[in-house]
């Protein structure tokens, strides 16, 4: 008998695993995405994953694979990171995607821009630090509620990701790859126990990484969004700047700006620019 319950135990985790690895695999709906250096294909999922499908018996030996390894590049332009998204022929296509970096600060500049994109029926991906979650719960709430906008991870403290510690802007990085994936998994885990909502989506604190990390990430599951063009600089560009910029962004490409900076003119540009990309026929999407 007690031979015979081990079997039982043993078949019932051998499941467990499989189940956890069919969910990390590509599903489908995968769809390509290149990025600037023209590398191969980066995926792009049309539909969230599940939020039952991590399994930390499957990320922890996966984050085992790269303990102990030496970064050899740095910077936001790694292979492993997406640059850009799928194009319609005949059909411009642009993705704007926002950074909420901190938290108690730029509060009417964030509510300003989120009324614009609601105005132009822009969707967009807000990519949203834990320290801007905890203090606006509630708009959190709306944001996700609203099908708009793609609610993605920008991390638990805000921080580059290194396996070295390596920082970027004076803001040290993550100092392992174990510390860098809970800074990734701490606010994913976070926002999917309190809102019920799963982040598909990481872009660090400062979008930089260095190669060990981008791997693990890419390994355990977790995508990274880079951009192809810089909307608000760090968020010092006149409205007139950001609206040239974004208009001026190429077919298929990911703009980066940042939505809670305050005296920013990052809700004035978007309004002017999309406004009149809108009436151009460009189509807008978000990154889900």
């Amino acid at each position: 008998m007690a031979g015979k319950h081990r079997n039982s135990n043993a078949r019932k985790l051998s499941r467990r695993q499989l189940l956890a690895v069919a969910a990390l695999a590509p599903a489908a709906g995968v769809v390509g995405a290149t990025d600037v250096r023209g590398s191969a294909p980066a995926p792009v999922v049309e539909e969230a994953v599940a939020a039952d499908t991590a399994v930390p018996e499957v990320i922890v030996p996966v984050v085992d694979r790269f303990r102990g390894r030496t970064p050899v590049a740095w910077g936001m332009d790694l292979p492993g990171i997406v640059h850009s998204v799928p194009t319609v022929p005949g059909r411009r296509t642009l993705a704007l995607t926002f950074d909420a970096c901190g938290g108690g600060v730029g509060v009417a500049e964030e509510a300003k821009l989120i009324a614009v994109l609601r105005e132009f029926a822009v969707p967009a991906t807000l990519f949203l630090n834990s320290r801007w979650i905890t203090v606006n719960p509630q708009l959190m709430r709306s944001i996700i509620d609203d099908p708009l906008f793609s609610v993605q991870n920008h991390g638990t403290r805000h921080l580059p990701l290194s396996a070295s510690g390596r920082p970027a802007y004076g803001i040290p990085g993550t100092v392992s790859v174990d510390d860098a994936l809970a800074e990734v998994t701490g606010n994913r885990d976070s926002v999917r126990e309190q809102f019920g909502h799963e982040m598909t989506w990481c872009r660090s604190g400062t979008a930089q990484y260095d190669d060990v990390c981008v791997d693990m990430c890419n390994a355990s599951g977790i995508r990274i969004a880079g951009f192809t063009t810089n909307t608000d600089h760090g968020a010092t560009a006149s409205a007139a700047q950001i609206s040239a910029t974004i208009r001026n962004m190429p077919d298929g490409a990911i703009g980066f700006g940042h939505m809670n900076h305050p005296g920013s003119g990052t809700a004035d540009g978007v309004r002017d620019a999309v406004g009149q990309l809108k009436n151009q026929g460009v189509q807008f999407m978000k990154m889900t």
